[in-house]
């Protein structure tokens, strides 16, 4: 039996959740922005990731790429209709991530490259091996 709600609250998760994706999207909510725009808002992205992640999202219809004819041809990135309904919940996760992740990461205390708040979790640290 296939529990079909499952499977699409895990692919709208893995969506949003795809590296530098959120971040991108977050960039987007300010209206629509060049390329160098989009990169400036997101530090630490390179282009090919940055190239990459927004046609993912052009293809998955959360971004629409908008060429404006002239000299030089200017490329704008807006949110479709699908993109802008996202905000309410990436908004939602800006304030949990404000409430309970730490802003200073602790190597100590990392699982899966993300910080864990509170004491030292019993949970053990995978090696870098296990991809």
């Amino acid at each position: 039996m296939t529990h079909t709600g499952c499977d699409r609250f895990h692919t709208a998760v893995e969506l949003i959740g795809a590296r530098w994706s959120g971040a991108i999207l977050r960039a987007l909510f300010e209206g629509h922005q060049r390329y160098c725009d989009i990169r400036a808002a997101v530090p630490g992205i390179s282009d090919t990731m940055l190239a990459h992640r927004l046609r993912d999202l052009e293809e998955q219809g959360l971004v629409q790429r908008w060429v404006t004819a002239g000299h030089p041809v200017r490329v704008d990135y807006r949110l479709t209709e699908m993109g802008r309904e996202l905000h309410p919940v990436l908004g939602a996760i800006t304030a949990w991530s404000q409430k309970w992740i730490p802003i200073t990461p602790q190597p100590s205390r990392k699982l899966a490259g993300f910080p864990l708040p509170g004491p030292a979790s019993p949970i053990r640290e995978e090696s870098a091996t296990h991809a």
